[in-house]
């Protein structure tokens, strides 16, 4: 019976995401639970390899199955590249640049399952900001607030 209830469990779909990651970073793509998906064979470029990482299916270069995304505002992190030799333009991760993790298509931003994890990659720790640049961006930002409400006065 035990042998049975492995098979059966390593022939189950994969559970749902609710948020796509990066599989090299810990950027979060989007929120992926309410998207529409197409299946459809793509020749995308094989992402690289990670050091000491499994082989993936999208190493192969084909991708089957994308969620749609209309409007690219509804991406928390994406970066699109310039038209490559092919005339395509593809989706990277917008922290690291890798991918290609999807591609510009007629009918929107067509994102791989295949490229993207339900959780950022294991061992890999978000990337901290200095807090020396975060509060001297928000002093700038304040002194350009009183500059703009000063000049706004009569003398």
């Amino acid at each position: 019976p035990r042998v049975q209830d492995a098979m059966a469990d390593a022939t189950k779909a994969p559970a749902p995401i609710e948020v796509a990651y990066c599989t090299f970073c810990p950027c979060r793509i989007i929120s992926v639970s309410a998207l529409e998906t197409i299946t459809r064979e793509v020749d995308l470029h094989p992402l690289p390899r990670r050091e000491g990482a499994a082989q993936r299916t999208a190493e192969a270069g084909k991708a089957h199955d994308f969620w749609v995304i209309k409007d690219q505002m509804a991406f928390d992190n994406i970066g699109v590249t310039r038209s490559a030799q092919d005339g395509r333009k593809y989706l990277v991760c917008a922290d690291c640049e890798m991918g290609p993790i999807g591609l510009v298509d007629p009918e929107g931003f067509l994102l791989a399952r295949d490229r993207v994890g339900a959780a950022p990659p294991a061992g890999v720790e978000p990337i901290q900001q200095d807090p020396r640049v975060l509060s001297m961006a928000l002093a700038q930002l304040q002194a350009a607030q009183q500059g703009e409400s000063s000049a706004g006065k009569a003398p």
